[in-house]
């Protein structure tokens, strides 16, 4: 798609959305995805992940997990082999070189912990939605129909419609 269109796209899109202009970036930049070293992300449900990552060879000090920023960033490093090392290999096929792997993580996500078990590292990740952020029910209160109390209104952070001075209303 080339960007023009994604630009009328984007720009229709802003219209019904708000808040999504910091995506745009993202949308339009192709980012190099790394092949080393293989990985799985795995959802559970709608709030749990689990991202696991091939790491035969690496051990736990190897490696640097860091979430910062809405950034997941899981860095390698791999240490020099001494000439005694190399000298005892007649063949040497499981790769181990310095790498990194990022993911954006979308708003409330949170990792809970990391495990490593016979090469792969296991990272989770989970959705932590606060209570603020959740969908809640607005009651609606008819005066007259009820026992109509302005001051709990208030305590329910619902204003009275006449005392607004919006013309919305």
């Amino acid at each position: 798609m080339a960007n023009t269109e994604l630009d009328r796209l984007f720009d229709e899109l802003t219209r019904s959305f708000i808040g999504f202009d910091r995506w745009y970036p993202a949308l339009t930049t192709r980012p190099t995805i790394p092949s080393f070293p293989p990985y799985d992300v795995v959802k559970g449900d709608d709030n749990h992940y689990a991202i696991n990552i091939a790491l035969a060879g690496y051990n736990p000090d190897d490696i640097n997990i860091e979430e910062k920023d809405g950034m997941l960033v899981v860095e390698g490093a791999a240490k020099p082999a001494s000439e005694d090392d190399v000298k005892r290999y007649v063949h040497r096929g499981i790769a181990k070189r310095s790498f990194r792997l990022a993911w954006t993580l979308d708003d409330h996500m949170e990792v809970i912990g990391a495990k490593m078990d016979n090469g792969m590292l296991s990272i989770g990740v989970v959705r932590n939605v606060p209570e603020s952020a959740q969908p809640k029910r607005i009651p609606i209160q008819v005066a007259g129909a009820v026992e109509y109390k302005p001051e709990e209104m208030v305590k329910e952070k619902v204003v009275e419609p006449e005392k607004t001075k919006s013309r919305l209303w």
